[in-house]
């Protein structure tokens, strides 16, 4: 049993660090597609290069999971600090 669950509190969220690392993982990918743009010459393998980019970019789904966890850190956080005080008024 949790000490959250012990005192009727949210449960603790995920790491976000991770989640950022891939975002940061996805940006640096989309670096490398990028630095190799200017020894293209065929349009085809240009145009396949820009989609890959395009792809990779598409990075809503991630950072929006990344604002959900930062909310649930932050009302986790409050709970605990709500807690507290009740302790103390009860004390």
């Amino acid at each position: 049993m949790t000490s959250e669950s012990q005192r009727d509190l949210p449960f603790q969220p995920e790491d976000t660090c991770p989640m950022i690392d891939g975002v940061i993982d996805s940006l640096d990918t989309i670096k490398k597609y990028m630095k190799k743009y200017d020894r293209i010459d065929d349009v085809a393998t240009l145009h396949s290069m820009l989609y890959d980019i395009e792809w990779d970019l598409d990075l809503d789904d991630d950072m929006e999971e990344i604002r959900t966890n930062v909310c649930l850190i932050r009302d986790w956080g409050q709970s605990w600090k709500e807690y507290d005080v009740k302790l103390d008024i009860q004390n």
